[in-house]
């Protein structure tokens, strides 16, 4: 049931009268006013819009308020969520919201939500993994960064085992900067694994790769890798002088 009200003041203090406690409450569920709102309500309520909201902006902002609490009830309730929505969106977003709670329960609940059929909650999940820093998070990844159905979800893993720091999986690094795909997405991903991993021995490779012939895709990720390196390495800072001057 819904409630209108009439706003003409700086503040307004409203209260109605209900026969119970509410299951849920939501301001303005189908966003038809401009504006900005703080909501304080109890998590049960939170966990009612996420799975009851009849829009997915409702959705998924139950789901980011909902993982601040954080523990398992939660966790379940959000990879529950995100099993059965049917908007993309609102499903990266309650992926997202998973990714931040950074306990056993939702590491665990990202594991499974691997396996996830539409390629970009996929990717959004592997982008997920990869804020956990630990061997096991790589273990998950590494085979999506070998091959997926999607090339940017195969395109975000391989990114993913550079952030991890992974030496283990240099190896598919190095396979993704060999691979050929659309626009060089998994090369460009590829060159930006290396520079994550902030080691000084990858700097030729990224001056390498910032140079003709190589795509426009991967000497961009290159240039701005590069740029990273400039506080570590003296030699950066000349090298991208002279790229900008043949340019």
């Amino acid at each position: 049931k819904g409630v209108v009200a009439a706003l003409s003041q700086k503040e307004h203090r409203l209260s109605w009268k209900l026969p119970s406690e509410p299951l849920g409450v939501e301001i303005d569920p189908d966003l038809t006013t401009l504006k900005k709102v703080s909501l304080r309500k109890p998590h049960s309520l939170w966990l009612h819009q996420l799975r009851h909201a009849r829009r997915a902006h409702g959705r998924y902002e139950a789901a980011s308020a909902a993982a601040h609490w954080g523990n398992a009830a939660t966790v379940a309730a959000l990879e529950n969520a995100i099993k059965r929505e049917n908007f993309w969106v609102a499903a990266c977003e309650m992926t997202r919201a998973l990714g931040t709670m950074r306990s056993e329960e939702s590491f665990r609940a990202l594991a499974r939500l691997l396996k996830t059929p539409h390629p970009k909650v996929r990717r959004v999940v592997v982008e997920a993994l990869s804020a956990y820093r630990r061997p096991e998070a790589a273990a998950l990844i590494a085979p999506l960064a070998g091959r997926d159905a999607s090339i940017l979800v195969e395109a975000e893993a391989v990114r993913s085992l550079g952030a991890l720091r992974a030496p283990k999986h240099m190896s598919l690094i190095r396979s993704a900067l060999k691979k050929e795909s659309y626009r060089d997405l998994i090369g460009a991903a590829g060159v930006a694994a290396l520079a994550s991993t902030r080691d000084p021995k990858h700097l030729k490779s990224l001056r390498h790769y910032s140079l003709p012939p190589h795509s426009f895709l991967r000497r961009a990720q290159a240039i701005r890798a590069l740029a990273d390196y400039a506080p570590i390495s003296e030699s950066v800072v000349a090298w991208l002088c002279e790229a900008a001057a043949d340019s």
